[in-house]
């Protein structure tokens, strides 16, 4: 145990106060990012920030309701209620603006996460005693990872991850608080309910989770090799408590969340997100790495590795971060390519071991002003890479070095065409006769989708009949199937030139249909297009089309799809029309 000494306690507050210094000026910044952005937030950007209001609401109504929404939606919901629910206090105090959601977000969430990673490396550089100052350790780590643009940038997004991060570290701080044989089997439940969580956080987490039990697994079987090579009675002990771990977080899971669990056992996710996969070599995928963090942040976790190693005591610390980094990203490219929210699996291993390298650098020099120019240099590298990616100016200034650097961006989100979304949601809305006549869009792009106009409608200062009218749109062919919904709409919009975010091939959903409607062949003989249309942003022009005829030629229903039956035999299923559907919208 530490003996507290008053050079302890002055160490303790100059953490608290550095800690909260650091928190006040992300803060600020924060709040001028959101301030700066005119957008509509849609898809991901607006997810759980519709869901967090509408948590809110049932909340301030003192419903129990919404104490049932959230245990339910964790049993039947891919992007449940429990990450909102967490927001529920601060929403209290700060509302549900889009800036008191991101600032709620960030207190709730993304600090703690910052400070629990910063007190576990302290804790790991503590133990290994080689490091004349060690308590510097979480000064570094929280620069490494308050200054990360790949944990800000999905926080800015609105992404609720960051919460997920706060498991693992926790888990982290359990299994290498002492020798994994010396668990007691409370311990091992109480990280089996923790890696439990984290899937039902957010479910790719499971990719986390994979990694971190296979790789103490390999870590743990090898030091047993070492130290008893033959006598492999002296192995059960351990393999029975890592049996006990990865065994009990699955049940844990089945029993919280059954549905679900039946669900990701039983689905193709490579198959139905292969849209989403843009790479397909290893080589791809590190070289996608490399642009993500930028070669300088990869080679300095590489040299922090190497160093960690040299400890042979606390090298398992690094083997097993190694290991769990390494296989959680092999096994989620294997499925699809990386969102921003994604690389959260990876972050505590790359920030480990980018805060071991920068401890090594600034220990190495001994005289006090040698030592403060190592730290100001570091501290110089952090900011410049973070600001090149949140700046739009410093990325300007920089454009000369940032190869050095993430080739990951994201300025604060505008878009010069809000008024004319709106023209489009009050056209519609003046047309329409009743509320419950569908309207579906054919747009699947950041510049036009259904998401956008909807949101846009719920947030217009004006009061529109239509806001529940906008079906929800099928933008991936495997994963969403045919559009039923587009043959009961009343309008339908469009776009010329067509909207796409994934490669076109991978939404037919959007391009076969499009090409009937605007050709008017098909099922596209039935509607009539309206003489109006607008300008969006990058001169994309909006299109609305009206129903015409009552009923569909069954022919051309069977030739829309036949056509997808074709493209996609093995999710046949998916296209072919429910008997009732089609006796209710043919002759």
């Amino acid at each position: 145990m530490q003996k507290v000494t008053l050079k302890y306690v002055n160490g303790i507050w100059f953490e608290i106060f550095f800690t909260v210094l650091i928190c006040i000026a992300l803060l600020i910044f924060t709040f001028d990012f959101i301030n700066r952005e005119n957008f509509i937030y849609f898809w991901d950007y607006s997810g759980y920030w519709v869901r967090y209001q509408g948590l809110m609401d049932s909340f301030s109504k003192f419903s129990l309701d919404a104490i049932g929404r959230v245990l339910s939606s964790v049993r039947y919901k891919e992007y449940n209620l429990l990450p909102v629910s967490l927001l529920l206090p601060s929403g209290m105090v700060l509302g549900e603006s889009r800036m008191a959601y991101v600032i709620g977000n960030t207190i709730v969430f993304t600090f703690p996460f910052v400070i629990l990673f910063a007190y576990f490396f302290e804790r790991r550089i503590n133990a290994e005693s080689k490091f004349n100052n060690s308590r510097i350790a979480f000064t570094i780590a929280l620069l490494c990872l308050a200054f990360s643009p790949q944990l800000w940038v999905p926080v800015l997004c609105g992404y609720l991850g960051a919460g997920g991060l706060i498991l693992a570290v926790v888990v982290l701080l359990n299994y290498f608080c002492k020798p994994f044989n010396e668990q007691s089997y409370s311990s091992i439940l109480f990280m089996a309910l923790l890696l439990c969580v984290m899937v039902i956080f957010r479910r790719w987490y499971a990719y986390w989770v994979v990694g971190f039990l296979l790789s103490i697994t390999i870590v743990q079987v090898i030091t047993l090799a070492r130290a008893h090579r033959t006598t492999y009675r002296n192995y059960l002990p351990t393999l029975v408590k890592l049996f006990m771990l990865g065994t009990a977080s699955f049940v844990f899971f089945v029993l919280l969340a059954t549905p679900q669990a039946i669900k990701m056992l039983t689905t193709n996710f490579a198959d139905i997100y292969s849209g989403y996969k843009r790479t397909t070599s290893f080589l791809d995928v590190l070289g996608y790495l490399i642009s993500y963090f930028g070669p300088l942040t990869i080679v300095s976790a590489s040299f922090g590795f190497f160093f960690s190693l040299r400890d042979s005591k606390y090298s398992n610390v690094a083997f097993v971060l190694f290991l769990q980094f390494w296989l959680s990203l092999i096994l989620f490219t294997n499925t699809q390519s990386m969102g921003y929210h994604h690389h959260y699996i990876l972050l505590p291993s790359m920030f480990f071991f980018v805060s071991y390298f920068w401890i090594v650098f600034v220990a190495s020099f001994k005289k006090r002003m040698l030592t403060l120019l190592a730290f100001s240099t570091m501290l110089a590298f952090l900011a410049l890479n973070f600001f090149i990616v949140v700046s739009p100016s410093i990325a300007a200034a920089l454009e000369k070095v940032d190869f050095a650097f993430s080739e990951l961006r994201h300025f604060p989100m505008n878009r010069e065409d809000i008024g004319e979304i709106e023209n489009v949601i009050k056209y519609i809305d003046e047309r329409s006769t009743s509320d419950t006549e569908g309207i579906y869009v054919l747009a699947s792009s950041y510049i036009l989708n259904d998401d956008i106009l909807r949101n846009g409608c719920r947030a217009s200062v004006e009061q529109y009949s239509i806001c529940n009218s906008f079906e929800v749109t099928a933008h991936v062919d495997k994963r969403d199937g045919l559009p039923f919904r587009f043959f009961q709409s009343k309008y339908i919009i469009t776009t010329e030139p067509a909207q796409f975010h994934l490669h076109e091939k991978d939404q037919q959903v959007i391009g076969l249909l499009r090409d009937e409607l605007m050709s008017g062949k098909g099922v596209g003989a039935n509607y009539m297009k309206l003489d109006v249309e607008f300008t969006l942003d990058q001169n994309v022009r909006v299109l609305v089309y009206q129903r015409s005829g009552e009923v569909f030629y069954r022919d051309d229903l069977d030739g829309v799809s036949g056509a997808f039956v074709k493209m996609y035999p093995n999710h046949k299923k998916k296209f072919l029309f429910p008997t009732d559907l089609l006796e209710s919208i043919t002759e």
